[in-house]
């Protein structure tokens, strides 16, 4: 049988062992600079999956990929994560009508967790010009989204749905 100290020991050195390998660790210590630093390189390079959703069934959105709004109105999206910050994204959308840039026209953004009740928000686009309207994403954690983008140019109004695997 082996002595308290002996066992004191080696517990003692097991988490001298478990200390150093988190620490080793991206993200691993405890100190807040580190933690940041962790952040902006998660933000800067996201490996979200982005895909839009018609007639119930989703498929890979391809950048710069034009979708049908409403008539002639079609747009482009893209998603974009915001710099020193874990799960927030920004939105830039740019619609387009057979004469050009479709400005004047208002973009509603909503979204809400598929599998988790982990909340929902809503969003205005703000209007850049040129027909580019960016709106902020303030997911609450990663997993699987639905975005509901709501367009009104003119007489034309239309929906688009995205499905979204956000990873940190």
């Amino acid at each position: 049988m082996r002595s308290s100290s002996t066992v004191r020991f080696a517990v003692a050195g097991l988490a001298l062992v478990v200390l150093l390998v988190v620490a080793a660790l991206p993200g691993g210590t405890s100190s807040g600079a580190v933690t940041a630093k962790r952040n902006v390189v998660a933000a800067a390079a996201p490996s979200d999956r982005l895909a839009v959703v018609r007639g119930g069934i989703a498929s890979p959105l391809a950048p710069g990929e034009r979708l049908a709004v409403s008539g002639e109105v079609v747009a482009t999206i893209a998603l974009h994560a915001v710099p020193e910050t874990r799960y927030a994204r920004t939105l830039r959308v740019t619609l387009a009508d057979g004469s050009g840039a479709a400005s004047g026209g208002s973009v509603s953004v909503s979204a809400h967790m598929r599998f988790m009740d982990h909340g929902s928000f809503a969003a205005r686009a703000v209007a850049e010009g040129d027909g580019v309207y960016v709106a902020s994403l303030p997911f609450a954690m990663p997993g699987e989204w639905e975005i509901v983008i709501t367009f009104v140019v003119g007489a034309d109004r239309g929906e688009i749905v995205l499905d979204i695997d956000e990873y940190d």
